[in-house]
């Protein structure tokens, strides 16, 4: 005879061999099961046990391992001794079918998951032949591009996107199978042909001290093996498990099952025409085959909707005492808005744009959208963006770089705009240089123009102006030009490129070009430079 407690169970309500489990607290508190299960011990035949780790649905539901860790229960013999055997332990997953009922349920939790989700499906990508964003991105003919647009006859990529944003609200954690050639989870070989998105509730990730294994997901109750390099595993984090994470959802159940179980009170009170729990009291003693007859007559008379706010009367001196208080007194709306306020902070979604809170104007609207890019979008999409290229973009080629863009959302736009406006203050006050503007805007110093020049109408000495300093501006120009044009053969490309400045002659920059276009390397360059006395 085996003792086992409610921590060894998964779920002892559901369970046929845990039954019996009391909360604690009074008579109302019992009633409404609040507060904490009393830990009773419960005695199950070894059998029993063997049969509940052998269970289709427990097993389909849990995702048990093959093996079980050991564990220390208490054992009673026939002379009712107890003591302490060790035995195997069940593994048991975390209950996800919990986070996704409150998606469903708390209008407040779909909404700030529909937002981000819809918000981050919009940023626009590209994946460049290296990590330079000026080159050329590679088009849809390219496989790594097609694969992520087209991801399977089903979806999409923003059907994709959605789906993993949501994924990792919820569940904390979102499974991308990379299908390839033969779509065999546990085989490696062959190219990618398609992504598919795997349900974290069905998912389990297999562990140990030196990483993540392999992945496993159950079917219909039958078990399927990923490889690890078939899968792209993305994840929060969780302090008690280094390959788990958390939701968002989950860090705030409390303050959801609030504003759910407040919404259910309200649905509660009005199903009852709006009114109170009711008890009839009678200062008379009442035989139970009058409260019987009464009933009766009171449900004839009253009972049904389209016997509502009539009057009735009783005998015996009945009158009603409520049982439990109108919405008016239990302070719900001040409830409910900190209930939003936990739900939408943990979910990094301003609480105007979520619609919980009309203290907004279009200026601030404004503002709280580039604040949910900045603070909650921006960088999930950055920690996606790198697993991206850890695990997708080097099954094609190592050097390929994908990144989100999200300067180019129309939010962000203004946001550059305000910036490319203050930082070209600062270098018309001269506080900064226009190369250190161009980097802070994403630019490169060899992009900042040529200073226009100044005309100077100092009389000179001879009359033809200061030919050492010309010579200086010209020699500084073609140096510029020169970095330009052995930066670009560095990145494989033509070291012929477009140059204007004040202080070379037209002809010169095309002379100096058409050698350019010519050139096959580096030294070519560097020669057709040295040749115009820039050493």
């Amino acid at each position: 005879m085996t003792e086992l407690t409610k921590k060894d169970t998964y779920n002892p309500e559901h369970s046929p061999f845990f039954q019996g489990w009391e909360y604690t607290g009074n008579r109302l508190q019992k009633a409404l099961k609040l507060g904490a299960k009393k830990p009773l011990f419960k005695t199950v035949e070894q059998d029993a046990m063997d049969k509940w780790y052998e269970h289709k649905g427990t097993k389909t539901i849990l995702g048990f391992a093959d093996t079980y860790p050991e564990t220390n229960v208490e054992t009673v013999d026939e002379a009712g001794n107890k003591k302490t055997i060790t035995l195997k332990k069940w593994v048991l997953a975390r209950d996800e079918e919990e986070l996704y009922q409150y998606y469903k349920k708390s209008p407040w939790v779909y909404r700030c998951v529909d937002i981000k989700a819809k918000s981050f499906a919009s940023m626009e990508w590209s994946v460049y032949p290296k990590e330079d964003t000026k080159l050329e991105p590679l088009d849809e003919t390219q496989d790594v591009v097609r694969v992520l647009k087209e991801v399977n006859p089903e979806i999409n990529w923003q059907d994709l996107a959605s789906t993993i944003s949501k994924d990792l609200d919820i569940h904390g954690k979102a499974f991308i199978w990379k299908i390839r050639t033969g779509a065999d989870p546990k085989t490696v070989d062959g190219e990618i042909k398609f992504l598919q998105r795997l349900n974290p509730t069905s998912m389990k990730v297999e562990s140990d001290s030196t990483g993540i294994s392999h992945f496993e997901q159950m079917v219909n109750g039958q078990r399927r093996v990923y490889a690890r390099e078939n899968v792209i595993y993305l994840r929060d984090y969780d302090p008690d498990d280094d390959f788990g994470s958390i939701s968002p959802i989950q860090a705030s159940s409390y303050a959801i099952k609030v504003e759910v179980e407040a919404n259910k009170h309200l649905a509660d009170f009005f199903a009852n025409r709006a009114m109170p729990d009711v008890l009839m009291s009678s200062p008379d003693k009442v035989s139970e085959s009058d409260i019987n007859r009464l009933i009766g007559l009171w449900n004839k008379q009253y009972k049904g909707a389209g016997k509502q706010h009539k009057t009735g009367f009783l005998s015996h001196g009945f009158k009603p005492e409520f049982m439990q208080y109108a919405p008016k007194d239990l302070a719900l709306e001040e409830i409910r808005k900190e209930a939003r306020r936990a739900i939408c902070a943990s979910l990094g979604v301003p609480m105007s744009l979520a619609g919980a809170s009309e203290a907004a104007n279009y200026a601030t609207m404004t503002e709280q959208r580039k604040s949910l890019y900045t603070e909650t979008i921006i960088p999930r999409a950055r920690y996606i963006q790198g697993v991206l290229n850890a695990e997708y973009c080097n099954e094609f080629d190592g050097s390929l770089f994908f990144t989100f863009e999200p300067e180019k959302l129309e939010v962000m736009t203004e946001t550059t705009a305000e910036k490319a406006t203050y930082l070209g203050n600062l270098v018309e006050k001269k506080i900064i240089k226009p190369e250190t503007a161009a980097i802070a805007l994403g630019f490169d110093a060899i992009d900042v123009p040529e200073p226009q020049a100044v005309p100077d109408f100092t009389p000179q000495n001879n009359g033809f102006g200061n030919k050492e300093e010309d010579d200086s501006k010209t020699i500084a120009a073609l140096r510029k030009f020169k970095r330009k044009a052995v930066r670009r053969m560095k990145d494989s490309q033509s070291a012929k490129c477009t140059f204007n400045s004040e202080h070379i002659t037209d002809g010169v920059i095309e002379t100096i070009q058409e050698k350019l276009e010519k050139a096959q390397d580096l030294g070519e360059v560097v020669s057709i430079f040295d040749d115009f006395g820039c050493k």
